[in-house]
């Protein structure tokens, strides 16, 4: 093992970063130079103050680098401009952004955020104010939007940013809905007090009587009016009782944190229109000029509608029939009880939101929640700690995103099903632990043990332990894991500090063998390598401090980091759904993950690890199953696929409504949220217009084998004989061949379901849905063959078998599937088998003009198009392909060290394709990467390829029907219906 250095002074450190912080704050942008002038200040006053202590000034400064390089991609947006009237640019200049300065320099000064990060939250927040109306505008209005962030990746701190914006432009209420538990909406509540209010809610809900000032209330600024109806304490939801008879509402701004509860918003509501309510024409009573913004955090859970559709006229849903949940009922009713309102939901998966119907509504409780005005996508900066930094995220060669490696901090877990059998009843009970969370256990009293060494003796520290939905065996796991930290707490105070004794040993085998190397695999300037010396000083009182919670509904445990800011505390979290959704685990370093779903919103909610974790980000651990690490790999592609979708609609300045339907059509839709939340039709549609279908999963048994070659040599078959690719090559093509070739094709390709969304049959049935208007009439197949690869004859045709990947694990190997590396076959290139040698006429180049991709509002694009008559397909669309890199690279939303691409984004080649045309690949895949017989050699699959169109039209099929086959073990969210 190579000898680690001896560390500078921990503490000394600490005390050395504060000061250059607080020294770097008056510069907005910092050279090298002036980071280096005051971390040269801080390392001097540091070692004057403390006489021994040593500073790394070459640490500092790297430190101080890597933090003002952070990366904040711009924001992108969808919007609908009906009914609303820009207003913000004109009004800016007049606007005293007292509020929002406060906040800003708290997120400067005790936040201590790096600079660009701060910067993108003023920016963003900007524009979604300008989104949202005038609170100055007369007359009725009402704006509806989504803000889609991250999971743990600054969601609070940017509404927070929106709300003090809304304030200083003249919003009198802000109402924000917290989650479903009392430990979120006070955990939201102390957030808003810091960032907001300035002061703490347990002395005064009013700022002329509050007597303890907190966060923005600390600062040197001009105290400003604001009032809370909503206090810290757990209880301290809102209660009409708790106001008394002083009500400024309309001159003094009133803020309200809520939990989603409907009694508690039914009662908010009254209690408004009561107050300040005037009767309507038709009935009831509204709130006159009081704009009032409602922030729903979480905007995903328990907000929408899951209510089934119980009647449907003639005409398609009768909204008076429809009687929504009631939470959802509540919220909407609030937003009708308000003539000038503003909603605005944020949530890391917008899913359910986008599957709401845009055009459901009822006579009494008023629209529903669709974000019909705007949707926003933040994307986080680069220091955040995501999913695909996590698990590591595969490629997709035809939308150019690159293969990620994960970092070295997932561990296996391949004990669990012993000690807790999958799909165990609610009474059962867990023996002994097993020894994969023994093992994770002893890697948190490491964690805590090495954050202490670092000098961050007053950070909290958090351990998940999430294995379990049930209470009472969460309940039996936290006695467990209890009995065995007390275990552990009494050998190491008893040992002292011998080193030959069996648990210390164990310790320093384990810090040496795994933490050491990952922190030099990691290489953070925040996380220095710390030799086992270092870490033992640090031992017992680090680990003394930790406890065990128990967090669910029926426990009294409660997660009070704000008790302890002070001092820090040491927890291992056991819980369950109380855990998955908004709460912040403080300080979290080592999850124990065992939990099974497969829709990305839970799975995504569920991974509380994601956010920041300066100096410790080479101490996290995430013990969990190879299905879940491989789920998590499939999550972070279609994450990236669907904010790349979204980045070119809102180039194309597509609306809300239109980029729902794309999301809610689009064949892996299915998965992204709970059943109950897609309810808009008791069938979904799917379509597959603009898209790349690939079979990446595949079945080994030898029937399914059979059958597929057998669907081969039919299909070649009944074609006209091929022409080769080029000259040399044992490719085969064939043009001009006819959609119902192609359909019978499909239906008679064998494809596992439940896999990656790819169905043979249902595809077969959207091409035959095209026929009736020309569309998918026309196809080029190609039966392709690999240079040096295996020989081999299919259907008669000699050729070389094509090598893929294997990289089935866990229940996909046992059911002996063939799992495509990074869930991919495709060599980008054939997907412009169909373009190449082919000239644009004049009538292929009108017709691309009418497409949506070459529309107006891409002047450069359609200006190649427009001069394309007679150039080459391929040319077109490579220059095409680096006119979109140059627009993302100019936007931002590519690294400026991305390279431009080499040959056709496959997008672009699907954007040129006519409506009328298709394209099938057919891959010899070379059987040696699974284990079976012989006979046949190769394994059959397919991709194709659709045409971008505006005028496809989707296939329904039955939602009970895919769920049923998909054998999904979690199929809806249960209903928060008080």
């Amino acid at each position: 093992m190579n000898s680690i250095k001896s560390s500078p002074d921990p503490d000394a450190q600490e005390q050395a970063r504060e000061q250059a912080r607080t020294a770097l704050v008056r510069y907005r942008n910092p050279s090298i130079d002036e980071i280096r002038q005051c971390c040269s200040k801080a390392k001097r006053f540091t070692e004057e103050d403390t006489g021994e202590g040593t500073v790394d000034i070459e640490e500092l400064v790297k430190y101080f680098v890597e933090n003002s390089n952070v990366f904040v991609a711009p924001m992108q947006s969808l919007s609908d401009a009906r009914g609303h009237s820009d207003w913000l640019p004109a009004r800016r200049g007049e606007i005293s952004w007292k509020f929002w300065e406060r906040y800003q320099t708290f997120l400067q000064m005790i936040e201590q955020l790096p600079d660009p990060v701060i910067n993108s939250v003023d920016v963003r927040t900007e524009g979604i104010l300008e989104m949202l109306e005038d609170p100055s505008r007369a007359g009725q209005w009402d704006r509806r939007g989504l803000v889609v962030g991250s999971v743990q990746s600054g969601k609070t701190g940017n509404f927070l940013g929106l709300a003090c914006k809304a304030l200083d432009s003249g919003y009198k209420l802000v109402i924000i809905l917290a989650g479903i538990h009392n430990s979120l909406r006070a955990q939201t509540q102390i957030r808003m007090e810091e960032g907001l209010l300035g002061y703490n809610t347990d002395s005064s809900l009013f700022f002329e009587e509050a007597s303890t000032k907190v966060g923005v209330g600390t600062l040197s600024f001009p105290e400003l009016p604001v009032n809370s109806m909503t206090s810290r304490a757990e209880n301290g939801d809102f209660r009409a009782g708790n106001l008394g008879t002083v009500m400024h509402l309309g001159e003094t701004p009133f803020i309200v944190v809520v939990k989603k509860h409907a009694s508690i918003l039914n009662n908010l509501r009254t209690w408004l229109t009561i107050k300040k309510g005037v009767e309507k024409p038709d009935g009831g009573k509204i709130v006159r000029d009081i704009p009032m913004l409602v922030i729903d955090d979480e905007a995903d859970h328990s907000s929408i509608n899951t209510k089934k559709i119980s009647r449907v006229s003639a005409d398609g849903v009768t909204p008076e029939d429809i009687n929504p949940t009631k939470i959802n009922q509540r919220i909407r009713e609030l937003l009708d009880a308000f003539e000038k309102s503003a909603y605005v939901g944020y949530t890391a998966t917008p899913f359910a939101n986008i599957f709401v119907d845009p055009k459901a509504s009822h006579g009494k409780f008023g629209d529903d929640l669709f974000p019909r005005s705007f949707i926003v996508s933040l994307p986080p900066p680069d220091n955040y700690f995501s999913v695909d930094k996590v698990f590591g995220r595969d490629g997709d060669p035809d939308s150019g995103l690159e293969e990620r490696k994960g970092l070295p901090l997932t561990r296996l877990v391949d004990d669990f099903d012993s000690f807790f059998p999958p799909k165990a009843p609610s009474s059962f009970v867990p023996g002994e632990l097993p020894g994969t969370l023994k093992k994770a256990i002893r890697s948190y009293l490491l964690v805590c043990t090495a954050r202490h060494a670092r000098g961050q003796k007053t950070k909290h520290n958090s351990m998940l332990v999430h294995v379990a939905r049930f209470v009472e065996a969460q309940g039996k796991l936290a006695e467990l894991v209890t009995t065995e930290l007390l275990f552990l707490q009494r050998r190491i105070a008893n040992e002292g500090e011998d080193a030959t004794l069996s648990l210390r040993k164990e310790l320093r085998e384990l810090w040496e063998l795994d933490f050491v190397e990952t922190t030099r695999a990691v290489s953070d300037p925040a996380c220095p390598l710390m030799a086992w010396e270092e870490i033992e000083r640090s031992l017992h009182p680090a680990v003394s401090k930790i406890r065990v919670l128990e967090i669910n509904g029926t426990s009294a445990d409660v997660l009070d980091y704000e008790k302890h800011r002070a001092t820090g505390i040491s927890v291992i979290a056991v819980g369950g759904d109380k855990l998955s959704r908004g709460l912040t685990l403080e300080g979290l370093s080592v999850s124990y993950y065992m939990r099974v779903s497969k829709m990305y919103d839970s799975l995504l909610q569920m991974g509380r690890w994601f956010g920041y974790r300066p100096g410790y980000l080479d101490l996290c651990r995430i013990y969990t199953s190879s299905d879940l690490i491989a789920w998590y790999r499939h999550i972070a592609l279609a994450e990236a696929e669907l904010r790349r979708e979204f980045e070119r609609m809102a180039a194309l300045k597509a609306t809300p409504e239109e980029y729902g339907l794309r999301v809610r059509t689009h064949p892996d839709g299915m998965l992204v949220t709970a059943l109950n939340k897609a309810r808009a039709s008791k069938k979904l549609q799917v379509s597959y217009e603009g898209t790349l279908a690939q079979c990446v999963v595949l079945a080994t048994r030898d029937e399914v084998r059979k059958r597929n070659d057998y669907a081969v040599t039919g299909l070649v078959g009944r074609l006209e004989p091929p022409r080769a690719r080029k000259k040399g090559s044992s490719t085969y093509v064939w043009s001009g061949v006819g959609a119902e070739d192609v359909c019978v094709f499909l239906d008679a390709f064998d494809s596992p379901m439940g896999t990656n969304g790819f169905d043979s049959k249902r595809i077969a049935q959207f091409v035959r849905r095209q026929q009736n208007q020309g569309e998918l009439v026309e196809w080029t197949v190609a039966l392709l063959s690999a240079n040096g690869g295996a020989p081999d004859t299919i259907a008669g045709l000699g050729l070389n078998l094509v090598k893929r990947k294997n990289v089935a694990e866990g229940s996909d190997k046992v059911r002996g599937l063939y799992v495509l590396s990074n869930s991919n076959v495709l060599n980008p290139p054939d997907q412009a088998i169909d373009l190449e040698g082919m000239k644009l006429d004049a009538v292929w180049v009108q017709h691309l003009l009418t497409k949506r991709a070459f529309g107006v509002d891409m002047l450069l694009e359609r200006e190649v198009i427009e001069q394309a008559v007679g150039r080459d397909a391929l040319d077109v669309a490579q220059q095409i392909s680096l006119l979109r890199y140059a627009a993302d690279k100019k936007a931002g939303r590519i690294r400026a060290t991305q390279q431009p691409p080499e040959r056709p984004f496959g997008a672009v080649v699907r954007d040129m394709r006519r409506t009328s045309h298709g394209l099938l690949l057919l891959y010899p895949l070379d059987a040696a990467a699974v284990e079976f017989a012989a006979e046949p050699r190769s394994i059959m699959t397919c991709v194709l390829s659709f045409p971008t169109s505006a005028t496809a039209v989707p296939i329904e099929y039955q939602v009970n029907e895919v769920y049923r086959q998909l054998h999904l073990d979690q199929l809806e969210e249960p209903e928060i219906d008080e």
